[in-house]
């Protein structure tokens, strides 16, 4: 009964942690695809006229920023393929061992993310909010020129 109780609350966990990451990812594909729009949109509305140097400075920055942001939204992206991974080979593994006699248990099987996917995550948002700032100065800048 107990552990009817405990695989249950288990399930539940597990089924509110993936809805977390589908969640997650979601945004992050719409993120970057508002990122590719907007730097598609900065290219193309750029003024041919004669700006001074701190304004495009501002310009270039704002650009690599965006960049920043995409490029390493889409290795965040490549991160949910990487746990699947992760996840595909660990149930094999416990098939195997369940099929060989060696393993009766069933528990509940957590993947963690590679380390490196938290710092790209961290530059993900931190590029797209020093890009945003940077943007509102390259226009206020953009203005008064």
């Amino acid at each position: 009964m107990i552990n009817e109780i405990l695989k249950r609350k288990l399930l539940r966990l597990k089924e509110s942690n993936d809805l977390r990451n589908e969640k997650f990812y979601e945004l992050l594909k719409n993120l970057i695809t508002i990122s590719v729009g907007l730097l598609g949109l900065l290219f193309s509305l750029k003024s041919e006229n004669k700006i001074n140097y701190l304004t495009s400075i501002f310009f270039l920055i704002t650009i690599s920023l965006i960049a920043l942001g995409i490029l390493s939204g889409v290795i965040l992206l490549y991160g949910e393929v990487h746990v699947l991974n992760k996840l595909r080979q660990s149930q094999q593994i416990e098939i195997d061992k369940f099929l060989d006699g060696t393993e009766r248990r069933n528990f509940v099987k957590w993947i963690q993310r590679n380390k490196a996917f938290y710092f790209f995550e961290l530059i993900c948002y931190c590029s797209y909010i020093l890009s945003i700032i940077t943007l509102i100065i390259y226009c206020v800048l953009n203005e008064f020129n």
